[in-house]
């Protein structure tokens, strides 16, 4: 795996206990519901590779924002979503080298709600494995009256995607006790940035990972 994919991976699992996993079907095992395309020219299908399921993932046309979204549509799980740290995790397989943005985008009764919030990034190398994972805060946005939370791998820019598998998809709760952490992590917390501009950054040990 790419160093800063280790590294950023064992500090988020080391030691931590967190809630069952709020997407359902992460391996594809049934098909690739919960999820859906990000935009028009994405599509999704049901890959087997290395002896196990993967949500293979290409497009029709380079435009910006291809790629797979999961969707969070369970009213208890949104209202813990609220006060509680959350952390993505997943495996990747890129044909193509290739950096995928992590995105959240909130919909009410009406449809989507502004645009999406990026809250980090990942360096796929062309035919290597990635684990990536990312601890995100939505504790200042206003989930009041959503009814929907899409979580999003996508990629912003122009250029070829080639075929992206991904599989092991999670989104887990923080422990609440998990506050013993502060003193390592600063928790990133969504921002609505540029598609080029870095988009998170971790504190640990006195020094900053982005």
């Amino acid at each position: 795996f790419p160093e800063d994919s280790r590294q950023r991976t064992a500090m988020l699992n080391a030691g931590e206990e967190y809630s069952a996993n709020l997407i359902v079907n992460g391996n594809c095992a049934d098909g690739v519901k919960p999820a859906v395309a990000h935009n028009a020219d994405t599509v999704l299908n049901v890959s087997y590779f290395m002896g196990r399921s993967w949500l293979e993932v290409t497009s029709t046309t380079n435009t910006s924002g291809r790629g797979p979204e999961w969707e969070i549509t369970d009213g208890d799980q949104i209202i813990q979503l609220r006060s509680r740290p959350v952390k993505f995790a997943c495996l990747i397989q890129s044909s193509v080298t290739q950096r995928l943005s992590l995105g959240i985008t909130l919909y009410d009764g009406n449809g989507q709600i502004g645009s999406p919030i990026y809250c980090g990034t990942v360096t796929c190398q062309a035919g290597e494995l990635t684990s990536y994972s990312e601890l995100i805060s939505l504790s200042s946005y206003d989930l009041g009256n959503v009814v929907r939370i899409g979580i999003s791998l996508t990629n912003q820019t122009t250029q070829d995607m080639g075929k992206v598998l991904i599989t092991d998809v999670s989104l887990r709760l923080k422990p609440i006790e998990a506050e013993r952490l502060a003193g390592d992590f600063a928790i990133s917390t969504p921002r609505q940035l540029g598609a080029n501009s870095p988009v998170s950054q971790i504190v640990y040990n006195g020094k900053v990972w982005s």
